[in-house]
């Protein structure tokens, strides 16, 4: 995802490497299938209650639907980002950030 930031928020548009960010976000898309897998068998990362696991993934998945990528289709996963912006400490900390 890094890759894909930087050309996206932190490089010139005419230096973008397109090529380069979509196939960041493939890679992206594999490594949150995985994430979207690990949610079948819980509404958090580790159980049914948010933990200090679910800061960085939480943090990391508000970029990723941020991010102007295709996505693939990941139910679970949007389902666990929606749970979490319904907590007001992630609206306030961490969904109230933007790409711009």
């Amino acid at each position: 995802m890094t890759v894909i930031f930087m050309g996206q928020v932190r490089t010139a548009p005419e230096d973008r490497d397109r090529e380069a960010e979509k196939k960041a976000a493939e890679q992206a898309g594999r490594m949150w299938r995985l994430v979207d897998a690990q949610l079948e068998k819980h509404d958090f990362i580790t159980g049914d209650e948010p933990t200090i696991g679910d800061i960085p993934i939480g943090c990391s998945v508000n970029r990723w639907h941020l991010l102007d990528v295709d996505r693939p289709a990941l139910p679970r996963l949007q389902a666990y980002y929606q749970r979490l912006k319904e907590r007001p400490a992630y609206r306030q900390h961490v969904a109230s950030i933007t790409m711009e």
